[in-house]
């Protein structure tokens, strides 16, 4: 038996994995041999193609040097088909003895030429970590070689050959070659631009098909930074009528161009003296913009101008910010009005008052706020440092409104869109109940209608209001004026607007919008001296439209006869399936299948992932773990997030030392939650002191610290009082410990 059992290919100029190559520009002579056998073995040449086997005229013959083992050699001439670019030539071993030897290696024949000449390549534009997939002909595929070059040099072939007759792959790089000759990486990063080349051939033709990838990177925020604005989208700011102005895309890939102009074509304003600044940042650009503006030709006092992306790659990504800009020199002037004949006060100028400036100013403070509010949504409790903006995590679930009581029972339709809660169609009255049990995304909605009206989205109904009044009613407890609810929580503390400023302020729009997050949560809920009671009541802001949530056992009875009410049902399969393709895989297809496929092999969960807050939880973890997650009951996957809780908090200290976690050491903490949750007076919030003793220190901190406990600051009259409350922030969980 030969030390080589396979037959020996002497031309291999190249190896792709297993693969012999060998690049020609027309003819090659290929030799094989087998040595040191006995008997001789018989070895044959042929082309293989999707039509099967064609044998090659072939010099074959055999030879001793001992009269004991044999070496036998093959040769033939192989020259390329006029349309071919690849050909595959097989060795063939023919009746071998007591099988010797394999019976076959093969030898792949490349044509030589430049492939970029004989195609135009593809442009294709890939978001970084996103996917990539590119395809190549499919015209019964025999043979497929991809190619990656980079600065028209060739760096690698990602992948070998693809036969579709006897799949041979050779995977390189991460990528991998699917079935049907296309090519796919799951994970694309900016080291993998180039430009791709599926070299292909079925045995009678072949051709080339190029793929020009370039990797995009969004900046960091998504959109363009003006300075003094604080990385806020929109801003007013305070100029004089010359000076200067600067925007910025920070961390971008590919580079493109910046533009300033008047949002509005009638505005006369001149920007000169552009200066355009670019800093490569590793794969990535930081692109400013200063020019100067002159707005000294008109008597406004406020003008919008845009910062935006133009050129060849803004079409890429949609990059604006726009601000106005407010010059308190520049008032407006009106001429009065007289009567014909009387010249007595022609041409004084008469001032407007001040409260429009006021209120752009007020915006501006809201819009503020709301934005750190609607940027640090935390979707996985226990990763407190993973926050996302609302728009990016946000998706609807299901929702229904009250249409009526009948039998006693009350009767309930379903709502198109969380959309109808600010519309008249289904909702009549100006005070709506949004109610809906833990967990099933009131506080998220909210912050996405305050993301909308934010951010001006063109289609939602939010763009007709002049201003939306936000306020976390947890926060209230001994503050009965909303004015001044609206100057402690919402404006900065160093604002000039007065809370008689708010009162004119509010008096003068025209649409106004309340937002009163959490009745249950709210200490005054039972006075009735407080303007959160009036305005429900509607004897306060009657054309304002309010929107309050709360959960179902706290629906204030006084509220309901004028109010219409709606509630949250959940997550549905398309809900959860659009949740996973949005912010968990960040894309379409096999990832959202193997996510959704781990929920329906944990029957058990079905129910309890209708709530919103565990199926995001399930997702995340269920995602980001490599092995399959099984559940056998409720109590299992509870007991694994509590796992999760701590496994984050060893990650984060695993450069530290840590003696001990107390993962296992909660028993306590189960009796006390036990005991809160299936009295008749359920119990959510503990005095600080009090379950720090009951808890001991050690655990009480460590658990505050890993997230399973949350803080809260409950304010009264003004002040922050201590101790401070805490609150466990996942009741259920102990819950199931103890009766499941």
């Amino acid at each position: 038996k030969p030390a080589i059992t396979i037959p020996v290919i002497q031309e291999c100029s190249n190896t792709y994995g297993t693969t012999c190559v060998k690049a020609t520009a027309d003819s090659v002579e290929v030799n094989c041999f087998v040595r040191d056998s006995r008997p001789a073995v018989n070895l044959s040449w042929t082309l293989r193609t999707h039509g099967g086997d064609h044998i090659l005229p072939s010099n074959y013959r055999n030879f001793t040097t001992d009269n004991v083992t044999y070496t036998s050699h093959v040769t033939a001439k192989f020259s390329f088909w006029k349309s071919s670019v690849l050909s595959l030539l097989v060795c063939l071993a023919n009746s071998v003895p007591l099988n010797l030897v394999e019976e076959e290696n093969v030898l792949l024949i490349e044509k030589e030429m430049d492939y970029t000449s004989l195609a135009t390549p593809i442009r294709r534009y890939l978001k970084i970590h996103s996917p990539m997939h590119l395809s190549c002909i499919d015209l019964g595929l025999n043979l497929v070689i991809w190619k990656w070059y980079l600065n028209k040099m060739l760096l690698k072939s990602v992948c070998s050959i693809f036969q579709k007759s006897n799949h041979t792959h050779n995977q390189k790089q991460g990528n991998k070659l699917e079935d049907e000759g296309s090519l796919s990486l799951h994970n694309t990063l900016v080291e993998h631009e180039g430009l791709y080349a599926c070299v292909y051939d079925n045995g009678v033709s072949g051709g080339v098909v190029l793929y020009d990838v370039l990797v995009m990177v969004d900046p960091t925020p998504i959109f363009p930074v003006i300075d003094g604005c604080n990385h806020q989208q929109y801003c007013v700011l305070e100029k004089q009528p010359q000076g200067v102005l600067t925007c910025s895309v920070l961390g971008i890939r590919p580079k493109v161009a910046l533009e300033w102009r008047a949002f509005r074509e009638q505005t006369v304003i001149d920007f000169t003296q552009h200066q355009f600044k670019e800093k490569q940042m590793g794969d990535l650009y930081d692109i400013s913009l200063t020019v100067n503006f002159d707005f000294t030709l008109t008597t406004q006092n406020k003008v919008t101008v845009e910062c935006r992306a133009v050129g060849e790659n803004a079409k890429l990504v949609s990059l604006s910010t726009k601000i106005d800009l407010l010059f308190p020199n520049a008032r407006k002037m009106k001429m009065k009005r007289i009567k014909r004949g009387n010249t007595e006060n022609e041409g004084i100028p008469m001032m407007e008052n001040d409260y429009s400036e006021k209120a752009e100013r007020f915006i501006k403070h809201l819009k503020a706020k709301y934005d750190v509010f609607y940027d640090s949504v935390q979707p996985i409790p226990y990763i407190k440092d993973r926050m996302y903006c609302v728009d990016k995590v946000f998706v609807e679930g299901g929702m229904e409104y009250m249409t009526g009581i009948s039998g006693g029972k009350e009767q309930w339709d379903q709502l198109i869109s969380f959309e109808e809660l600010v519309k008249d169609n289904c909702l009549r009255r100006k005070r709506r109940i949004l109610q809906g049990e833990p967990g099933y995304g009131k506080s998220t909605m909210i912050l996405q209608l305050l993301y909308d009206w934010c951010k001006s989205i063109p289609t939602s109904p939010l763009k007709k209001v002049d201003v939306i009044i936000y306020l976390r009613l947890r926060q209230l407890g001994g503050v009965e004026s909303i004015v001044s609810a609206i100057r402690q929580f919402i404006l900065p503390k160093d604002s000039y607007i007065s809370e008689d400023d708010i009162k004119d302020i509010l008096k003068e729009m025209k649409s106004v919008l309340v937002l009163l997050d959490g009745f249950d949560e709210y200490p005054d809920q039972e006075s009735r001296k407080t303007d959160i009671y009036h305005i429900m009541k509607k004897d306060m802001f009657q054309e304002f439209k309010v929107i309050l949530t709360t959960r179902p056992f706290c629906v204030p009875k006084d509220f309901v006869p004028h109010s219409d009410r709606v509630r949250l049902t959940g997550f549905g399969e398309e809900a959860r399936k659009k949740y996973v393709e949005m912010a968990v895989v960040g894309t379409y297809g096999e990832a959202v299948d193997r996510v959704m496929k781990k929920l329906i092999e944990n029957p058990v969960l079905g129910d309890l992932c209708q709530v919103p807050l565990f199926f995001v939880m399930f997702a995340h973890m269920t995602y980001e773990k490599e092995h399959s997650l099984t559940f056998n009951s409720v109590t299992c996957f509870f007991r694994y997030m509590i796992a999760c809780f701590h496994s984050h908090m060893k990650n984060k200290m695993s450069d530290t030392i840590v003696t001990n976690l107390l993962e296992n050491e909660h028993k306590v903490l189960d009796r006390v939650a036990f005991e809160a949750l299936s009295g008749k007076n359920q119990k959510i919030v503990w005095k600080h002191e009090q379950l720090r003793n009951q808890l001991g220190h050690e655990f009480y901190d460590q658990y505050l610290r890993i997230g399973y406990l949350g803080r809260r600051s409950i304010t009264y009259s003004g002040y922050i009082k201590r101790p401070r409350p805490y609150s466990v922030q996942y009741r259920g969980s102990f819950l199931s410990q103890n009766l499941l």
